[in-house]
């Protein structure tokens, strides 16, 4: 009889409210959580524990109890070592203590059997051996090898010079006669683009390594002839020993650079040096560049800069009565380069 009288309406209605029941049951705690929300610096979220043998002393409890397995909400990180130093796990510990410094640990990663993590509703607990975890630190104090090198940079370059530029004449017995320009040719009518291939090796001036000294050498296809330009290469870098004590230290730097050289070629047979300063073939650059870290020995670098070169042309051949010390006509001109690739 009983099942007779449930009515297909009787059966909707009790489904509809068991659905709001089991919405309560899902919605409260969660509503409850909002209202009381847990500071994520005292969730326990992380296990330290120490290799056999190892401990070390609470020291906000006044009994002192020696511990092995350490509570965290944060996870630790590590600092790192140096040739005298090993590196360290910063550990905070999740325990009530009135100084928070006192909850701080310094330990060697040797003594550190392994970091868990515990379960929440998303992730399952897992182990990480503490000697598999990776140094994210930054190690910008480098010796690259050869020769004692501090540095060594590897720069492509791309610059921009202007078409209506009066430099881009040169003077005959007959009067001034223009090398046509176009935005991009390698031939003695020059370009507005202009490229080329760049490597500087860098010496340490001081014991902060903020400045450094040394070669660059380079290939410049430009102007109708193939330079290779030899120059003084100058930087400043305004932060080169990053604070690897602090828990997020930045290892990206910004510096200046400057160049004073010249270049050299096998195609114009111009003189290296030549009669007057107007036919002197040089270069000078003054730029600002930006270093970011890819891992712990190279930088991905971006630099901006104004460089005025000095160029010898190919000879003149097509006037005879040219005197023999202007048939090298020079070009001078200003571009602004931005430079790119990578330091070591």
């Amino acid at each position: 009889m009983m099942l007779m009288m449930l009515t297909p309406r009787i059966l909707a209605q009790r489904f509809v409210r068991i659905c709001c029941f089991a919405c309560l049951l899902t919605f409260l705690p969660s509503v409850w959580l909002a209202a009381n929300p847990q500071d994520e610096d005292q969730v326990h979220k992380y296990n330290v524990v120490l290799a056999d043998g190892h401990t070390v002393p609470n020291h906000c409890s006044p009994a002192g109890e020696a511990l092995r397995v350490i509570p965290c909400a944060v996870k630790p990180e590590i600092i790192p070592g140096n040739s005298e130093n090993e590196s360290r796990y910063l550990v905070i510990a999740l325990i009530d203590c009135d100084d928070p410094e006192k909850a701080k640990y310094r330990i060697p990663v040797s003594r550190v059997k392994r970091i868990e993590t515990l379960a929440d509703p998303i992730h399952s607990p897992y182990e990480v051996e503490a000697d598999t975890i990776e140094i994210d630190k930054c190690c910008r104090l480098r010796d690259f090898g050869f020769l004692g090198m501090h540095k060594l940079e590897v720069r492509g370059l791309i610059g921009y010079r202007a078409v209506d530029d009066e430099t881009y004449q040169h003077k005959t017995a007959n009067g001034f006669e223009p090398y046509p320009s176009s935005f991009i040719n390698f031939d003695r009518g020059g370009s507005n683009l202009v490229l080329g291939v760049e490597a500087a090796g860098l010496w340490s001036l001081d014991e902060e390594h903020h400045f450094l000294l040394g070669p660059l050498l380079g290939i410049w296809p430009v102007d109708g002839a193939i330079f290779l330009p030899l120059a003084i290469h100058g930087r400043y870098s305004f932060q080169p020993n990053p604070d690897n004590t602090l828990l997020q230290p930045c290892c990206n730097t910004f510096y200046l650079y400057a160049d004073l050289g010249l270049p050299f070629d096998t195609q114009t047979e111009a003189p290296v040096f030549g009669p007057d300063f107007d036919r002197q073939r040089y270069f000078y650059t003054l730029g600002v560049g930006h270093d970011w870290a890819w891992g712990c020995d190279m930088d991905f670098s971006l630099d901006l800069g104004i460089r005025t070169m000095n160029m010898p042309l190919p000879q003149i051949e097509c006037c005879p009565d040219v005197q023999d010390d202007a048939r090298h006509p020079y070009r001078k001109s200003t571009s602004v380069i931005l430079r790119f690739g990578l330091s070591w």
